[in-house]
C-alpha cells in the first residue's frame, strides 16, 4: 500500500509540473 501511495504521489507530482507552465500561458493570455 505504502508503495502504491508513492507511485500516485509521483503522477500528481508529474501532472502538475506539466500543467503549471500551461497555466503560466493561461493567466498571460489574460492579463
Amino acid at each position: 500500500r505504502g508503495g502504491n501511495n508513492m507511485a500516485i504521489a509521483m503522477t500528481v507530482l508529474k501532472f502538475v509540473g506539466g500543467a503549471l507552465p500551461f497555466v503560466q500561458e493561461l493567466l498571460k493570455a489574460f492579463m
